[in-house]
C-alpha cells in the first residue's frame, strides 16, 4: 500500500486554531506546537507527517486546511509513519561547551 506524506505550504496569520490541530494530530505539547509552527513558517513547503495511509493524510489535511493553512497530500517514499521534529539538526549540530561540529 501506498504511504503519503503531508506538506505545509503556509501557516495561516492567526496560528491559534492550526497549533490546536497540530496539538490533536500529533499528540505535541502547546511548546513543541508552538516551535513546530514557527518552523513551517520559516521554511515553506515543508513536510509535516510522511509514511501515513491516504485516509488518515486526507483527514489530517482538512483539519490543517480548516485552521486556515494551505496544505497538499503528496506520495512519500517513506513507509514509516514519522513527523517533523525541527530541533533534532539542532540537537547534533552542536558540541561540547556549543561548539560548532560538523554534522555526521
Amino acid at each position: 500500500m501506498s504511504k503519503h506524506q503531508i506538506c505545509v505550504n503556509k501557516v495561516p496569520a492567526d496560528r491559534s486554531n492550526f497549533i490546536k490541530t497540530l496539538r490533536l494530530a500529533g499528540r505535541l505539547e502547546l511548546k513543541q506546537a508552538l516551535d513546530l509552527t514557527v518552523h513551517l513558517e520559516r521554511y515553506g513547503h515543508s513536510i509535516l507527517v510522511a509514511g501515513i495511509d491516504l485516509p488518515v493524510a486526507e483527514h489530517l489535511a482538512e483539519a490543517l486546511r480548516e485552521s486556515g493553512a494551505e496544505v497538499d497530500v503528496q506520495n512519500s517514499s517513506i513507509q514509516t509513519p514519522m513527523l517533523c521534529v525541527p530541533q533534532v539538526n539542532a540537537r547534533y549540530v552542536w558540541g561540547a561547551f556549543r561548539s560548532i561540529r560538523k554534522a555526521s
